[in-house]
């Protein structure tokens, strides 16, 4: 078969082609056509590290609302040829839809869905780009966050499937647990059936880690992600260790690759003889599983956290309570004037071509050139609390906006082929200010998200001027 459907949801729909003329797929919603996906961007999973899906391409799309129930299944993937996908069935329950596995009593409710706008963000643009891109730019940020709801539940005799945290509960993958994951390839132990129609479960042909007493699992895709990190494991850790106070768990997370991680636990106090850490092929038999859905649906990002009334993202990183081996207060003073510069230079992959000659022009201004690579989770945190103005490219330096004290403003540098609006919502959900300028991207892989890029550095410094004067003048 020329590829297919792995994975279709009321959010979003996966899959992969075979290596071929086909360079792009249309997903349509009954006969109207949703998206043109381009078969140039190599999905994260489907990668040279299984050398039997070398000849496979990925695709990706997040429908631009949830779908109901009822539409899923008018969902389907064409080639340009007009050849239909065949779609893998995944026997799983829906986002938020841990009602469906646990009692009321196993359930402990934080925050409901609902929507909240944003306001639009000033945009700013190089030289070189036109009005598609300029259109595509505006399109790239969209006004409202919608957060499906989140909820501490309990499981028992639950899988837990590899270090992205795919939870089974009898025949069913738990919705919930499948942010960022694609079972086909993520999950272990999870084969299609001969027929090719069914993802379905076999314990027995990989070893088994049963665990009998109670855990918290706080897994997910990007996990190996300063960001993710950060914005996703951290803050349903810290939920799940407030709630379960005097259960005594153990706590499941993915297997550590960075010292940012293990900074963070030792900070939070957590003793490595609690942590049960699983790696990427690991499957682990538990009778007691308690878990905190993701708070990084699909819609929003951070929308789970924004304007939520309780366990937000700011109340919770910010909170002297999430590091208390952090010698370090809540801070309540007004930010200072000062400005930085958080810095890519060192990078390998969306690299910025002239970023040197940006940051000389940057420094003649009195703008602070911040490197964090290497830096100590502790000292990143203290370089930017009393910032007034962070002027930075997309990367995984800009999560550290939530320990900024608000009111600052945040200057995102984006190539116009790839626009990632993360941190546009985080910076929302953080009480900041956000511009966006958008730069000129330079395609050099097949994978958008690793592109080069181009700063029109004129154009910027006239755009940031004004708010470095700001800054000057704010004490």
């Amino acid at each position: 078969m020329p590829g297919a459907v792995d994975f279709l949801s009321v959010t979003r729909v996966t899959g992969w082609v075979i290596n071929s003329e086909y360079q792009m797929v249309d997903v349509f919603l009954g006969d109207k056509i949703l998206a043109r996906l381009s078969l140039e961007i190599d999905r994260h999973d489907v990668s040279a590290q299984y050398q039997w899906k070398t000849d496979r391409v990925g695709f990706e799309y997040f429908f631009p609302r949830p779908l109901s129930v009822e539409e899923v299944p008018q969902v389907s993937v064409r080639l340009a040829s007009g050849e239909e996908l065949k779609i893998i069935r995944v026997p799983y329950v829906q986002m938020g839809g841990y009602t469906e596995v646990c009692d009321a009593a196993d359930r402990t409710d934080l925050f409901p869905a609902k929507a909240t706008e944003l306001p639009a963000p000033p945009l700013a643009f190089g030289s070189a780009l036109g009005d598609d891109d300029r259109k595509a730019a505006e399109q790239a940020f969209p006004p409202e966050i919608i957060n499906v709801g989140a909820a501490l539940c309990r499981l028992e005799n639950c899988f837990v499937l590899g270090s992205k945290g795919c939870l089974l509960k009898g025949d069913r993958i738990i919705g919930d647990s499948l942010y960022l994951v694609h079972p086909h390839f993520d999950a272990p132990g999870i084969f299609v059936s001969q027929d090719g129609t069914t993802m379905m479960f076999d314990e027995g042909k990989r070893q088994v880690y049963h665990h009998a007493g109670p855990v918290l699992a706080v897994l997910s895709g990007g996990h190996e992600g300063y960001y993710h990190w950060m914005v996703d494991i951290l803050p349903r850790l810290s939920i799940g260790l407030k709630l379960l106070a005097g259960k005594n768990c153990k706590i499941i997370l993915p297997y550590i690759e960075h010292r940012f991680q293990s900074e963070s636990l030792a900070l939070m106090g957590i003793p490595m003889d609690r942590v049960i850490f699983c790696r990427s092929r690991d499957i682990l038999h538990c009778s007691e599983l308690y878990y905190v859905s993701s708070l990084l649906h699909q819609y929003g990002g951070v929308g789970a956290y924004y304007d939520a009334p309780e366990e937000t993202l700011v109340a919770t990183l910010r909170s002297p309570d999430l590091f208390p081996m952090m010698a370090r207060e809540e801070c309540t003073a007004q930010p200072s004037e000062r400005c930085v510069y958080i810095s890519r230079a060192d990078a390998t992959k969306r690299r910025m071509t002239n970023e040197r000659e940006l940051e000389q022009r940057l420094e003649a201004q009195g703008v602070e050139i911040l490197r964090m690579t290497g830096v100590p989770l502790e000292q990143q945190i203290k370089l930017v609390e009393d910032v007034r103005l962070i002027i930075a490219p997309h990367g995984a330096g800009l999560t550290n906006i939530m320990f900024t004290q608000k009111p600052a403003n945040i200057v995102e540098l984006h190539m116009n082929n790839w626009i990632n609006p993360c941190y546009y919502r985080l910076a929302a959900a953080s009480g900041h200010t956000y511009h966006a300028f958008i730069c000129s991207g330079e395609e050099v892989s097949r994978n958008e998200h690793e592109s080069t890029y181009t700063c029109d550095i004129d154009r910027l410094m006239e755009f940031v001027a004004p708010l470095i004067s700001d800054a000057r003048s704010a004490r």
